[in-house]
Order: structure tokens, then sequence, then C-alpha cells
């Protein structure tokens, strides 16, 4: 179940309320239904009997077991994004951290004599220094042109490699 990051062409940005009413709604209480008719109780539900089906029966126990391993991990989807909400952003600090760190190898590979560094703060509406220009316009071309990375994920990103 993976996030929808509001990278161009990608699945639909959704606040995290509404992504939890569609994962309830077509997710959980679909899979919360199938286990309670899955269950023994409800044995008698499934019974075949006195015929006898050309198709072989499923592992019902496999099936409780997946569909409460898929409600489970919902649950813990609920939570993440219940955190989101608390943070105020609809895409995880860690991950921005973590894009910005990936592009920041980049640069480093295909840029070696360039400097990795912010430069100051110049009140521009352009980077100052080639790296933040190229950490921005990357992040841009995934997210489109209002996306900028904050100088806290920027310092986190500086103190992962040393540069701070």
């Amino acid at each position: 179940m993976s996030s929808p990051l509001g990278v161009k062409g990608g699945p639909e940005a959704q606040t995290p309320d509404a992504r939890k009413r569609k994962i309830a709604s077509s997710v959980l209480r679909p899979a919360e239904k199938l286990i309670e008719a899955l269950s023994d109780a409800n044995l008698t539900l499934l019974s075949e009997w006195p015929d006898e089906l050309p198709s072989a029966p499923p592992n019902r126990h496999s099936l409780i077991e997946e569909l409460t391993k898929l409600s489970n991990r919902t649950r813990d989807l609920f939570e993440v994004l219940d955190d989101r909400k608390r943070k105020g952003s609809a895409i995880s600090q860690e991950f921005k951290i973590d894009f910005a760190n990936a592009l920041a190898d980049v640069f480093e590979r295909y840029f070696p004599n360039a400097q990795p560094s912010r430069s100051g703060y110049d009140r521009t509406p352009n980077p100052s220094s080639e790296y933040q220009a190229f950490l921005t316009a990357c992040a841009q071309e995934v997210f489109g042109d209002d996306f900028k990375f904050s100088g806290n994920v920027l310092d986190e990103v500086a103190k992962l490699r040393g540069n701070l």
C-alpha cells in the first residue's frame, strides 16, 4: 500500500481522512466481512454436501490469515495517516529527506567539482547555489513547479552527509 506522493501522473493526492475513508470502505470492511464469512462459525454456509464440486476448495485458514494481515496493515496505515495529519504534511518528512539525500548522491556523482552546499539565504526566488538549484529542479520535475524542499529538510540532508 503505497502513498500518493503528488507525482505527476501518479495516484490522486488525497487528504489523510479521505484516504482513510476510501481504504475503510473498499479494503478494511470487505476484508472484515470475509474473515467473518470464512470463520468456523459460518462453515455451514460453505457446505457442499451432498454435492461434490469440481473445483478445488480454497484453504480457508490461509485466506483468513492473509485477510487478517491486510486488516492489520490498513490499521497501521491509519496510524501513519493520522501522524501525517498531525504534522500537517501529505508527504512525510522522512520521504523528503530520503529523496533529497538520493538527489544529493546524484549531484555529487555527476558534478564532483561543484560544492554541495546551500549557500546563503539571499531572498531571491531562485536558489543561489548549483546544488540547491539541482535539487529544486529535480524535485519540481517530479512534484510540480510549486514544490520546494524546506530549509529543515536540506539541513537534515547536510547533517546526514556530514556537511553541517
